[in-house]
């Protein structure tokens, strides 16, 4: 019997070898059902850039998978389009109101912390909250603050790859450890292969 790592690479390969909306749903699919929201994402990105299906659906599962790397700025984006269009308002307004509620936890938590005065692990961490409700410049300035030859540096790297990655997409260099440490960099390398694919 396959494990539910090599059902979803294989959907993936055949994904890569026989592109279709029908195989990359299956894999968008599959990788929520196995909590993979950074091979999830791109799915669903890709689907709702390309393909015939009603776009509700879509961006209500990208916005839940964005939820599980704590990317409340996006998630809130993505229910905000759904409730558009979606008939059913009162569950998306439901999620809207939980990623609030989330973006106020995070806005609390920061306005407690005096980020000049802070440990290095308070910085990380107010850099991650800052990340999550989508305020990228902050969380680069103070992970900058970081000494690059502290031992903490390490937990820093990826979250400041993150945030210079969403602030200049351009020029940002990333590293695969990086890439292994931060599920949310590691989603957003996987939406941009898929904005490179549409290009192609």
């Amino acid at each position: 019997m396959m494990d539910n790592d090599s059902c979803l690479y294989y959907q993936q390969q055949l994904v890569l070898n026989f592109p279709s909306a029908q195989a990359t749903l299956k894999t968008a699919y599959l990788a929520h059902l196995y909590k993979k929201p950074e091979v999830a994402i791109p799915a669903y990105t890709e689907l709702i850039e390309n393909s015939r299906y009603d776009k509700g659906p879509l961006l209500e599962k990208r916005g839940d998978q964005y939820i599980q790397i704590k990317e409340y700025s996006k998630a809130k984006e993505d229910y905000n389009r759904v409730q558009k269009t979606e008939n059913n308002k009162t569950r998306v307004n439901d999620k809207i109101k939980q990623v609030d509620k989330n973006i106020s936890v995070n806005q609390a938590t920061l306005s407690t912390i005096n980020n000049l005065q802070a440990s290095e692990q308070e910085k990380i961490n107010a850099a991650d909250k800052f990340l999550q409700i989508g305020q990228f410049v902050k969380a680069n300035e103070l992970l900058q603050t970081i000494d690059r030859s502290s031992v903490l540096y390490q937990k820093a790297e990826p979250l400041l790859q993150e945030a210079q990655l969403k602030i200049n997409p351009a020029t940002t260099i990333i590293t695969e450890t990086a890439v292994k440490a931060n599920p949310r960099l590691n989603t957003e390398v996987g939406v941009k292969k898929v904005a490179v694919r549409k290009v192609n």
